[in-house]
């Protein structure tokens, strides 16, 4: 992804030009025409941007724990190679971005192009000018993208309050990305000679089985057949086993997107209550753990690890708290449905800044005009 917006971004800086027609959005209209003219290069030859080197500073976003030598990388040499076009970079890691990047907007030393990172495009593209609208600009010399970027709906929350859009966003699949996966105890059924449930009535027999027919095969009655980590975690919580019922419920949101694109409480969609009762039911019959909704992930964690559990929600089974010896009773499976089908939360990602260009290219001593 980083390597792809750079490289479309390069062509957009420097090939950019104030012709042809304003871009066209699906519907037929118009977008917002550019303020301001973004000078190109003559094209150079051998389908290099330009025959002559062309420096550009970026100033570029570095998590934390990232080590990177971009000036280094071989696709970045090879990027250097094929278009002729320089970059210098500046390196800033999290917990300096803020402080630098007032410095630099208030310095007027602006580089030509800003990748990555928090930007408060409201102060400085709509009201002081220093970043560069790129309506424009995106259909002619960005077809990728463009194509993708209705897609969604991903394009409503880039435009300012201006209409116009100031960067290049991170466009995220949507429908795709969700926290909790659900995970049952192969090895105990296989002990007791049962199929994965994908209902929630085989699954409730499953648990049953699990509890009266000692799955773990060490005489004790041990076994917890379902758990959680609590009834606000949304992960391994309570709260997940909802959308099994068609009820995609999350404790820090209580609100979702139904299908005709409107929010909604979760407490009115007609599985909620089958939900409730579902979990009275298991919570009385000795299937849900008693401790379900008073216990944090850690206490969950140990029992996962002492082989007790037969069916759980979380994030993954690897590079996590479990056990190697644990995650390999496990497998993955489809949220057993309910008569309400199945839905499951989803994180609605909206695109973030991927990259802006500054109107360095106002000044004299911006990159482009340093080599002309």
């Amino acid at each position: 992804m980083k390597k792809t917006l750079l490289m479309l971004l390069l062509v957009l800086a420097v090939l950019t030009t104030a012709c042809g027609a304003p871009a066209a959005k699906p519907d037929g209209g118009e977008s917002q025409k550019a303020d301001t003219i973004i000078a190109a290069p003559v094209p150079g030859s051998d389908g290099k941007i330009s025959d002559e080197k062309i420096t550009l500073r970026a100033f570029q976003y570095v998590l934390e724990n990232q080590q990177v030598d971009f000036d280094n990388m071989w696709f970045y040499q090879e990027l250097e190679k094929k278009t002729n076009i320089h970059i210098e970079w500046e390196l800033v890691k999290d917990a300096d971005w803020n402080t630098k990047l007032n410095l630099m907007f208030s310095s007027g030393d602006w580089p030509d192009m800003i990748l990555r990172g928090e930007v408060d495009i409201e102060e400085y593209g709509v009201n002081q000018g220093i970043l560069v609208p790129l309506d424009d600009y995106i259909e002619k010399y960005m077809p990728n993208y463009y194509s993708r970027l209705y897609l969604n709906d991903a394009y409503v929350s880039i435009p300012a309050s201006d209409g116009k859009m100031y960067y290049i966003g991170n466009l995220i699949a949507q429908n795709v990305n969700h926290e909790s996966h659900w995970f049952i105890n192969k090895t105990w059924l296989d002990n007791l000679g049962l199929e994965i449930p994908k209902t929630v009535d085989e699954l409730t027999n499953v648990l049953r089985a699990f509890r009266d027919s000692d799955p773990n095969r060490n005489g004790e009655k041990d076994e917890i057949p379902m758990s959680a980590g609590g009834l606000t975690n949304h992960i391994q919580g309570v709260y997940t086993y909802f959308a099994q019922f068609g009820v995609p419920l999350q404790y820090f949101v209580y609100a979702c997107i139904d299908d005709n694109q409107k929010v909604v409480f979760p407490g009115y969609l007609p599985g909620f209550r089958d939900a409730c009762e579902w979990l009275h039911l298991c919570y009385r019959e000795g299937l849900l753990d008693p401790e379900a909704i008073t216990q944090d992930s850690n206490v969950w964690g140990t029992k996962m690890n002492a082989g007790r559990v037969g069916y759980t929600t979380y994030l993954r089974l690897i590079n996590t708290a479990l056990t190697p010896e644990t995650a390999a009773n496990y497998v993955s499976i489809l949220p057993p449905a309910s008569k309400h089908g199945v839905k499951v939360p989803r994180i609605l990602e909206v695109p973030t800044l991927g990259a802006a260009l500054t109107a360095c290219h106002r000044r004299q001593e911006c990159s482009y005009q340093r080599h002309q």
